[in-house]
């Protein structure tokens, strides 16, 4: 039900007629980050990516099959294909502007599945959601200092909770923004190529960066550390 309503150099904008004045917008903001994001990961599309726009939460949860989805859930991604809630009807959970980031989000999980030949297979969540939400800059400073708290606390979860964690039970402990602080300092120490063979096959970590994926969490958690005293 939903029509080809814009089109832009990589993207078919699909959505209801109340929804059109939005997609030059979202389009922006995915354009914007076309080329930076998909040059990082050094990775092309052959074609198109389609992006569904549904009209509101309950039409986009019904979409993807999850009814029951908590409201902060309003985008999902598959090869070649973005699904996301208007917004111009956010729900309760985020705005206009929040959106117009979760669309770059969902875009860098496009790319991952453009590169990654196993799919989501093997990939620990944190990795996987916290890439896209570095790439589409919706780490913001009280969410960092939420994290610093946690820090703090010693409430801070260890990269097996974060692995073990399905999506909804991640997005309980903070896993958002706690994955983009390991994706952050990941690239700030090794660059971004290590990040990309990392995605691609993280049971290789030893190789790729020399150590024990145990190590590398001791020298993030000290890496925040530094960050929260120098704050």
């Amino acid at each position: 039900s939903l029509n080809l309503e814009f089109e832009s150099k990589h993207f078919n904008f699909y959505s209801k007629k109340a929804d059109t004045s939005v997609l030059e917008n979202l389009s922006k903001s995915l354009e914007n980050n076309y080329s930076r994001i998909t040059e990082n990961m050094k990775t092309n599309f052959e074609s198109k990516i389609d992006v569904f726009i549904h009209p509101n939460i309950k039409s986009f949860h019904n979409a993807i099959n999850v009814p029951d989805a908590p409201d902060w859930v309003v985008g999902a991604a598959n090869k070649n294909e973005l699904i996301m809630v208007s917004p111009l009807n956010p729900g309760s959970e985020h705005t206009y502007e929040s959106l117009m980031k979760a669309i770059v989000h969902e875009f860098t999980h496009t790319v991952i599945l453009n590169f990654r030949k196993k799919g989501l297979v093997g990939l620990p969540n944190w990795l996987n959601e916290g890439y896209p939400y570095y790439e589409a800059k919706q780490l913001t400073e009280s969410q960092r200092e939420i994290v610093h708290s946690n820090l703090l606390n010693n409430t801070i979860p260890s990269w097996n909770e974060l692995e073990k964690a399905d999506s909804f039970q991640f997005g309980d402990l903070n896993g958002y923004p706690i994955s983009a602080t390991i994706i952050e300092f990941l690239i700030e120490s090794y660059g971004i190529d290590k990040l990309k063979q990392f995605i691609i096959e993280p049971e290789n970590v030893n190789r790729i960066y020399t150590m024990s994926k145990e190590d590398l969490e001791v020298l993030w958690l000290k890496h925040l550390k530094t960050e929260l005293e120098s704050n």
